[in-house]
């Protein structure tokens, strides 16, 4: 499994690897791990190579209720090679309804805006709020200032604010119990 591998428990005590990752999937594509069995199962449906293989630094979420077992996969960039820096970000979004019998991912509305290096928070409405992150790796340059809000139920994205702080690698984003949702730190800067 990657560095920083997105992982979600399922409710069978499965595991779930979205595809999202530090650095690139070393081969492993998106796949339900099965820890007592010793077994990988590869989930298919990312249809282009950009989906299959741009997703280092990408977002996922699990969407709620938890209960339904659906992920989404959002953005990325080329997986590294030697140097950090060049890796172009993608505006590819997938979801996958992991309880259906043969879990396959389907693409959905892309992003307004290609992004690696953001950060993903479920707002109290069950959307999901993109904040940050840049075109190109860690680029203050082509960073990615406006949020984006994705609702499921329409799967569509709404662009939000613009951020008064440009949130790229080491990041963060924090929902409070009243909603406001503080987003903090970065590198480089």
């Amino acid at each position: 499994v990657p560095m920083y591998a997105h992982l979600f428990l399922l409710r069978d005590g499965r595991l779930f690897f979205s595809g999202a990752n530090y650095g690139g999937n070393e081969g492993l594509n998106p796949c339900i791990l099965d820890v007592d069995a010793h077994s990988i199962e590869e989930v298919p449906g990312l249809a282009t190579h950009q989906e299959q293989t741009h997703r280092n630094q990408g977002g996922s979420v699990l969407l709620p209720p938890a209960q339904d077992q659906t992920v989404l996969l959002i953005g990325g960039g080329a997986p590294l090679v030697g140097a950090h820096h060049g890796v172009e970000a993608i505006d590819k979004v997938n979801l996958i309804d992991l309880s259906a019998p043969a879990p396959t991912y389907r693409s959905t509305t892309a992003l307004h805006e290609p992004r690696m290096h953001h950060v993903s928070v479920l707002l109290p409405d069950r959307t999901v709020l993109v904040v940050g992150g840049s075109r190109l790796d860690e680029s203050r340059e082509l960073a990615t200032p406006q949020a984006e809000i994705f609702d499921p139920r329409t799967e569509s994205w709404l662009l939000a604010a613009a951020a008064m702080g440009l949130r790229l690698y080491h990041s963060v984003a924090l929902r409070l119990p009243d909603g406001t949702v503080v987003t903090a730190g970065s590198n480089p800067g």
